[in-house]
């Protein structure tokens, strides 16, 4: 078979640029195809190994805010009696403070810390972070009464305060108490 000038078959020697060419063209594209696929797969491991780091640098600064309460009372650590000391309960409409730990408190109480040379009391109720108070006297939503519950419904609470000294150790206080729903 004729062919033009400068063409011809895979087999001719005019042929042979462009096999080379299509070699080349095959070779680029799978080339290609693998740096696709390694990139996909290096996406597939990193993004979420980085949304994980990113999370735990969110709580570590969350921690470093109020450091969590140790869990006392355990198998492992035996309790403290001096813990439950300083945390009291008064009435909106008495005002005398009771010991708070293993009371039945009413109504809605004032919750109050008391503590020497401190500089900040972390307020957490139920485990949950709900007031930071930089100023003596130390109380919870600095003296507006709290809402513990549903009325008629008796309710099982815990508070722990976390005092921080102006040396920068914290002293633990932590009550278990029961609101009668009224």
């Amino acid at each position: 078979m004729d062919h033009p000038e400068g063409e011809g078959d895979e087999h001719t020697p005019t042929g042979a640029p462009r096999a080379r060419d299509r070699q080349r063209g095959a070779a680029s594209q799978r080339l290609l195809l693998a740096l696709s696929a390694s990139a996909i797969l290096t996406a597939a491991v990193t993004l979420p190994m980085a949304y994980r780091a990113h999370e735990g640098r969110e709580q570590t600064e969350m921690d470093r805010a109020a450091p969590p309460p140790r869990v006392l009372g355990t198998a492992v650590e035996r309790e403290d009696p001096s813990v439950h000391g300083d945390l009291y309960w008064a009435s909106s409409t008495d005002g005398d403070p009771t010991p708070l730990h293993d009371a039945t408190v009413r109504g809605a109480p004032r919750l109050l810390a008391t503590g020497d040379d401190v500089v900040r009391a972390d307020f957490r109720l139920d485990d949950r972070l709900v007031h930071t108070d930089r100023a003596a006297p130390w109380e919870l939503d600095d003296g507006s009464p709290v809402e513990l519950g549903t009325p008629g419904a008796e309710t099982s609470h815990s508070l722990t305060v976390v005092l921080t000294h102006p040396d920068g150790h914290s002293t633990l206080r932590q009550a278990f108490f029961t609101h009668d729903g009224t």
